[in-house]
């Protein structure tokens, strides 16, 4: 919706219930900033209910005890151990789809990040690799679970989300206030958790002369987690 639209009729609304002009002025400077950069409109969670179809209530069991919102199993690693697999049940995997779609997704990364985003394949970060005499690569240990909750908050901050909007949003993402490995958000999270590392890594090596082409997020933990780095 044309931003003039939206407009008028915020205010249109707002006035027959009587709502003061400082506060539609309040209201109105906060949605411009969202609309600016095409995201969607939240006010609080009763608004976000609204714009999932679910109920506010259930809603907000979800973001309160996400806990009872996962099913967790193990899968079999390469090196003979077992990674853990939170995965968010049906509704909670809905929620958090629509969260990555309409809002993750339209807030970019580094355009040296090739995993987890949109029309981005293996293929595109292989490319660049091909008949190089060395090729590095890193793995890090509990990636995810090392992006605290804290982070994930800041990001929706940054992009202009009020305090309780956030908050909500950064529930339905978390588990065990990080990044849980399974939801469709964690992937992309990371990369816009890991921007500004991405970022300088990335300066590093074109002034260097090396194609910094970051196959994932989790090459690039050692910022938060140094002590954890195994090879």
């Amino acid at each position: 919706m044309r931003w003039d639209i939206y407009e008028r009729k915020f205010r249109k609304l707002a006035e027959e219930k009587s709502t003061s002009q400082e506060k539609i002025e309040k209201w109105l400077s906060y949605a411009k900033i969202l609309s600016s950069k095409n995201l969607p409109i939240i006010f609080d969670q009763t608004h976000l209910a609204l714009l999932l179809g679910i109920d506010n209530e259930y809603l907000h069991r979800m973001s309160n005890a996400p806990e009872f919102f996962y099913r967790t199993f193990y899968i079999q690693k390469r090196n003979g151990k077992k990674r853990r697999i939170d995965e968010p049940l049906p509704d909670l995997k809905k929620v958090q789809s629509w969260i990555l779609k309409e809002i993750l997704y339209k807030v970019p990364c580094s355009r040296f990040a090739k995993a987890y985003v949109p029309n981005i394949s293996i293929k595109d970060n292989s490319r660049f690799h091909r008949n190089q005499k060395i090729v590095l690569a890193v793995d890090l240990k509990n990636f995810f679970p090392s992006i605290k909750s804290g982070y994930i908050l800041s990001v929706f901050l940054s992009m202009g989300y009020n305090l309780p909007t956030a908050v909500i949003l950064t529930r339905l993402c978390c588990l065990r206030e990080s990044l849980p490995q399974g939801a469709p958000t964690s992937a992309y999270l990371s990369n816009l958790v890991m921007l500004q590392f991405d970022n300088n890594i990335s300066n590093h090596c074109v002034s260097h002369n090396i194609y910094p082409s970051l196959l994932t997020s989790k090459y690039q933990k050692l910022f938060f987690l140094a002590e954890d780095l195994t090879f």
